[in-house]
């Protein structure tokens, strides 16, 4: 059975961030969603140092990172926001879409 948890992983350093998300692959838990707050640089060094430690075959299949849906907003709360908005969007199995969209494709009145 999957794991039903999502872990967003932000910490004060980098390497404790590896720290974390490399205890959840040595344990092999299975959170629906991992993620790691983090730069591109950052994710790139990450992910080198993760393919070094536990091979190409690692499976990231939930991983993460950057984190967030890009809604266009940059201020903290506007990035929580879309945070949030991901792990929802994994949750219910959606891919980002419009409302009026949705709307419009249901309704010939448009």
């Amino acid at each position: 059975m999957k794991d039903q948890s999502y872990v967003i992983v932000c910490t004060p350093s980098h390497m404790h961030d590896y720290h974390v998300i490399n205890k959840i692959l040595e344990m092999k838990l299975t959170p629906k969603y991992v993620g790691m707050l983090c730069s591109i640089e950052k994710l790139k060094d990450y992910l080198n140092k993760t393919y070094e430690q536990f091979g190409k075959d690692v499976d990231l299949k939930n991983f993460y990172s950057p984190i967030g849906l890009d809604l266009g907003g940059g201020s903290p709360e506007e990035i929580a926001i879309s945070i949030v908005s991901e792990i929802l969007a994994i949750n219910y199995h959606k891919k980002q879409k419009h409302m009026r969209e949705l709307i419009h494709d249901q309704d010939r009145y448009w």
